[in-house]
């Protein structure tokens, strides 16, 4: 089960004949031989590998095998240590020189680490990965991380050693800094089209935004960057991590090899970050849960997520599959959601959201849908984290308070057909909304089915517009949208709301897709970025969130535990983060 950040990947197959059948299945299970090989079902298709360009979860998660961070959190205690750089540096304000007053982290770069070509990573590498988040023609979902970025020194002396200014205070600054992906120059930029072009003027607005119009090399290395050829190719996909592409297709899946003379061997036993286990990692493409059942019993599949809760807990009590694989419930900051596009012309009422959210099942979703096995959340904060917003109502199934909301806003079903209609233009229109989802895929399809049903009980009428995943994130981008059941995850950590509630941030150039936008939120955002007190952080982010959660910008639905199959053939680390688990540590048992 591959899951992500920031995009959808949450549903069901409903084939439910098939599913039962193989759920029940008096067949005993056939394990193969285990090997060092670990095979992963994905459930989504990945067609390129590059962490910085927007995408589903599905290659970002697969791509951090590649390409590496300065830093990653553990994942475990979810504290940031270090993985490209010796240590994690400490903010200081320096004294003097051309940046007095401004916070800086002194780095340094590993001795070891070097690219596949052999050469040092330098931080001429890092510096080039800081230019391409900040390159106005590289949409990306990591450009307001860097907002604060000042600009950045190298040490004449030592090429590995550099230094980050910083304009203000950024609560998130390190793990920000720490979490980019960084590329070999000398593979994503070989004509050196980003060399005269200074750091400095990228992190300034108005330069920045002239430079992307006026500068015909970054416009051409803008383009070559985000080629398809570049990133869905074996042979051009180049970073620092342990694993290299030996096999990428969006119809099959993706196999990982690990690299025979990678800089980290040997040092995970002094520097745990640098684990890597598998010879071999094979992410399988399998959308049909009874295919993945069937794999399963098979041994075809070490790990898979995305089984049905039903369907989970019947495998789970299969005496034959229990003997050979782990069946592990993970929390994770993962939120299943109703994307609302807010400046369509229906959407746009907050009444008309606001009935939406009283319009929807929740009880159904979290007990008869899943089992029990997922928490009701009300904002993107995960539900355990101390800065959530526990003290918000959430929305109750409420058709007849739906209706009133609706009628405020001038919908009402003046014909009895069951569906609420406006004079819109002199003409009767009918409360009809598109509603993207998935198939085949975890619970989207009951979710999709419940909201259909429950809406209807309120007068609106969805209209299902299923599609694949990769899809419904480029369209919701694009903003060819009204509603879309998708999924997103985070950090464990504090949250920054900027890329996904700030109408800076709006898509197609940030990642607020959502297209929402509120001044009282722009700055509840702006102040917590810039404010060291955590306490006054936590209230900020509470403000934020009861703003967001009344204006009913979007459906939060709950908040689902993964449910994550392992081989006991593999000692599996499981983890706070998505997508509940780290591939990379999975160890063969002897």
């Amino acid at each position: 089960m591959i899951v992500k950040h920031v995009f959808t990947y949450s549903s069901l197959f409903c084939l439910l004949l098939l599913t039962c059948w193989a759920c029940e299945s008096t067949e005993k299970t056939t394990q193969k031989a285990h090997t060092n090989r670990l095979n992963i079902r994905l459930e989504a298709a990945v067609d390129k590998l590059n962490p910085l360009l927007k995408s589903t979860a599905y290659p970002r998660y697969v791509a951090a095998n590649v390409f590496q961070t300065l830093g990653a959190f553990d994942p475990k205690t979810v504290e940031l240590l270090p993985l490209m750089i010796k240590s994690i540096p400490e903010a200081y304000t320096v004294k003097e020189g051309p940046f007095k007053g401004l916070q800086a982290y002194d780095f340094e770069i590993r001795d070891e680490a070097k690219w596949d070509n052999g050469t040092p990573i330098t931080a001429a590498d890092v510096e080039f990965s800081y230019k391409s988040v900040l390159n106005p023609l590289i949409p990306n979902q990591f450009v307001s991380y860097l907002e604060l970025l000042k600009d950045m020194s190298i040490d004449p002396t030592n090429p590995k050693k550099f230094t980050v200014y910083q304009k203000d205070f950024y609560f998130l600054a390190i793990e920000a800094l720490c979490q980019m992906p960084i590329y070999p120059k000398y593979n994503y930029d070989p004509k050196g089209l980003m060399d005269h072009v200074k750091l400095a003027d990228l992190t300034d607005p108005k330069k920045r935004d002239l430079l992307g119009k006026q500068d015909k090399d970054m416009q051409e290395q803008a383009l070559f960057f985000q080629d398809a050829g570049l990133n869905s190719s074996k042979a051009t996909i180049v970073g620092s991590g342990p694993y290299r592409v030996d096999f990428i297709d969006p119809a099959q899946g993706v196999i990982l090899v690990r690299k025979k003379d990678w800089w980290g061997n040997g040092l995970a036993a002094t520097i745990p970050s640098l684990g890597a286990y598998p010879d071999t990692i094979h992410y399988k493409l399998v959308l049909a849960e009874d295919a993945a059942i069937n794999m399963l019993r098979s041994g075809e599949l070490d790990i898979s997520g995305g089984i049905k809760p039903n369907n989970f807990k019947k495998l789970e009590k299969d005496p034959d599959l229990a003997a050979h694989y782990n069946f592990n419930l993970q929390w994770a900051p993962i939120y299943n959601r109703v994307m609302i596009n807010n400046t369509d012309p229906i959407l746009s009422d907050k009444r008309v959201r606001q009935a939406l959210a009283y319009a929807v099942n929740y009880n159904e979703m979290l007990q008869d849908i899943q089992l029990g096995m997922a928490q009701r959340t009300v904002s993107a904060v995960f539900p355990n984290h101390i800065s959530y917003a526990k003290e918000i109502e959430p929305y109750a199934f409420n058709a007849e308070k739906a209706k009133v909301l609706l009628a405020e806003a001038g919908w009402a079903d003046t014909d009895n057909d069951g569906v609420a209609d406006k004079m819109i233009n002199g003409k009767k229109t009918p409360l009809v909304l598109q509603l993207m989802n998935t198939t085949g895929m975890g619970t989207s399809d009951m979710v999709s089915a419940s909201l259909q049903t429950s809406m209807a009980k309120a007068g609106i009428k969805i209209d299902l517009k299923p599609m694949d995943v990769n899809k419904i994130g480029t369209e919701t981008s694009a903003g060819n949208f009204q509603l879309a059941a998708n999924a997103a995850s985070s950090q464990p950590g504090e949250l920054d709301m900027t890329q996904n509630y700030h109408s800076k941030s709006l898509a197609p150039k940030g990642d607020n897709r959502i297209r929402y936008a509120n001044k009282d939120v722009d700055n509840i955002i702006d102040e917590l970025r810039r404010t060291p007190d955590k306490e006054k952080r936590y209230q900020l982010s509470k403000e934020a969130q009861t703003i967001i959660h009344n204006d009913a910008a979007q459906l939060f639905l709950y908040a689902p535990g993964f449910r994550i199959i392992t081989s006991k053939a593999f000692d599996c680390t499981l983890s706070a983060m998505s997508p509940g688990y780290v591939d990379v540590l999975a160890k063969l048992r002897k």
